[in-house]
């Protein structure tokens, strides 16, 4: 289920870039930093969404710039539930399934956040300055 997921969403990213590039024309570098990429689908406990990110070519900032999406299984629909100029890789959900675990430079540092569903972000996880960015949930 988990690599359906990932197809499923990189497809539905190269199916836009596809028609995009059906001009008949040499692809330019234009063309080539226009391509976002699609990585860690994490399905939520209870089955019916998958967090993943996606990462934008940021050419001014010399980077990919990632953000977190929240796809809803059963409808296909996707959005967006992290923004700003920082990074946001790696979601976790919580075992509750209510929220994400997410490592984050938007405070300038590499730290992990709590994150609502909802794209609210809550709160920074003290002493969470990371050599290691990706999160584990613990009883």
């Amino acid at each position: 289920m988990k690599y359906a997921c990932t197809i499923g969403v990189a497809l539905g990213l190269a199916a836009g870039a596809t028609a995009a590039f059906a001009q008949q024309r040499p692809m330019t570098f234009e063309d080539l930093i226009a391509v976002k990429s699609v990585s860690d689908a994490q399905i939520s406990p209870d089955g019916r969404e998958a967090a993943y990110v996606v990462a934008t070519p940021s050419l001014q900032d010399n980077r990919n710039v990632s953000h977190i999406w929240l796809a809803d299984l059963a409808s296909g629909e996707n959005r967006q539930i992290t923004d700003g100029t920082g990074s946001d890789f790696a979601p976790r959900f919580s075992p509750d399934g209510k929220s994400l675990l997410v490592a984050s430079d938007r405070g300038g540092n590499l730290d992990l956040w709590l994150v609502g569903l909802d794209g609210k972000v809550g709160q920074k996880l003290p002493g969470s300055g990371l050599a290691d960015y990706e999160g584990v949930w613990q009883p």
